[in-house]
């Protein structure tokens, strides 16, 4: 007896036991459904007696084995011959559309991309109404940050609760997420960790835009004093000390870790476990940066799945960013370096009884009540207070229009 031979019968004499080793054994809800047509054929009821032609028509069904191909090769087998035309055809339409074809600028392009991936999430609509309120105008960055400002206040309600949270972001850029995050009622403190440049930044755009907001610098952080109006507090990196341990709800990283060298990317993430309350959650967004400078002329791979997190984690997302995977390809690329996001709650006290993530984005939209920057809850007379007030200023602003 050959190999061939051989093989064979150890097939046959498998398939012969294969009703025995379904017995004490449950497969997943996916495989239980896929395994269904199978043992409904008819070579399965007569299984221990199949021959070889019976065996392939078996594979075939489940759909996972090779299939020959016909005389000739592959090049002359018609499901190719009509696949590779289709791929010319997309080809070359994706050159007909892509941003040289157009002679348009890449911020342009990546606006109308941008664009089109809130057009296709049904949100579009309620971004532009967002923006006017606040009179900006809307670039890709903008889209971008009403795009994460939703997420993150879907992570907020999901896990966290109603109430507006203690935030810390490291590394915000010109502050346009602290701003979006506020304005959507997020905010009860939001510290920012920067470079002291960046800070005139992003201090700036919550003066100019948030004028209610109280502004600190290098200010020991007092969670405790966020009552009323929100408060920003703004860190130059040495002074990393001043945070409390425990002190945040919520910590945020966009864009920013991938940029980092490495040591000062870890220390910025111990930081966020220690001063994020138990139960809290981090969320952070990079791209992988596959060979980042360091100062003494070597290079690092500064791989966002590679951060040191803490494996006590309870991941809520980690994939790619959807947003900017949208905004950055087109058909037969990708872009140069993948982006990543992860959400997670730091510091668990519990480990059972966390509800999935439902990511939903026409669920997220911010309803207009949620527009105005929030007021903490004080005590009760001041909430009774506050209650007419609005209602006053309700009417007062009806009688106007």
């Amino acid at each position: 007896m050959n190999n061939t031979d051989a093989n064979l019968m150890e097939i046959h004499n498998y398939i012969k036991e294969l009703k025995n080793f379904s017995v004490g054994y449950t497969p997943s809800l996916f495989w239980e459904k896929q395994l269904e047509d199978l043992k409904k054929s008819n070579s399965y009821a007569n299984i221990e007696t199949l021959k070889y032609s019976d065996i392939e028509h078996i594979i075939t069904r489940l759909g996972y084995g090779f299939t020959c191909s016909v005389a000739g090769g592959a090049r002359c087998d018609t499901d190719y011959i009509e696949s590779y035309d289709l791929m010319c055809k997309l080809d070359e339409i994706s050159q007909k559309i892509s941003m040289k074809h157009f002679d348009v600028a890449k911020d342009k392009w990546e606006h109308a991309c941008a664009l089109y991936f809130l057009q296709r999430h049904k949100i579009l609509d309620n971004y532009i109404d967002f923006i006017s309120s606040l009179s900006i105008k809307s670039d890709m960055s903008t889209a971008r940050h009403y795009y994460y400002a939703l997420l993150i206040r879907n992570f907020i309600e999901s896990y966290l609760g109603s109430e507006p949270v203690s935030i810390c972001e490291i590394g915000a850029g010109a502050g346009n997420l602290a701003f979006f995050l506020s304005k959507m009622g997020c905010v009860r403190n939001y510290c920012i960790v920067d470079l002291p440049e960046m800070l005139i930044n992003s201090s700036t755009t919550i003066y100019k835009h948030l004028s209610q907001a109280k502004i600190r610098f290098n200010q020991k952080f007092d969670e405790g004093s966020g009552f009323g109006d929100s408060q920003f507090w703004f860190y130059v990196p040495q002074h990393l000390d001043m945070l409390k341990d425990k002190s945040f709800d919520l910590c945020l990283n966009f864009n920013s870790f991938m940029e980092m060298d490495k040591d000062a990317r870890d220390s910025y993430i111990k930081t966020i476990y220690r001063v994020g309350k138990n139960d809290s959650l981090f969320i952070n967004v990079n791209r992988r940066q596959k060979s980042l400078p360091n100062r003494e002329g070597t290079f690092f791979d500064n791989n966002p799945l590679l951060y040191p997190y803490d494996p006590e984690d309870i991941i809520l997302m980690w994939e790619e960013d959807e947003f900017q995977q949208a905004t950055r390809s087109q058909f037969g690329s990708v872009p140069v370096s993948y982006a990543i996001i992860r959400a997670s709650i730091v510091n668990p006290t519990k480990r059972s009884g966390i509800k999935p993530f439902e990511y939903n984005m026409a669920k997220m939209v911010m309803p207009a009540s949620k527009t105005e920057l929030p007021v903490i809850k004080q005590n009760k007379k001041k909430n009774r207070i506050l209650k007419y007030l609005r209602k006053a200023l309700k009417k007062l602003k009806a009688y106007i229009k």
